[in-house]
């Protein structure tokens, strides 16, 4: 895609502290398992539910 062309603008030490602004919210919900749900999951599991 285009914009993975575009070179890095600033450097950054490592370990060095730094703050991001976005100007709108970063969704990873996708990515990883609803921990409510899996924690309902493994509750019915111990009780013998299906």
């Amino acid at each position: 895609s285009e914009n993975l062309r575009i070179p890095p603008t600033i450097s950054v030490s490592q370990g060095e502290r730094i703050f991001v602004y976005v100007r709108q919210d970063l969704d990873f919900s996708a990515m990883y398992d609803d921990p409510v749900a899996e924690a309902m999951k493994e509750i019915k599991r111990e009780r013998g539910y299906k």
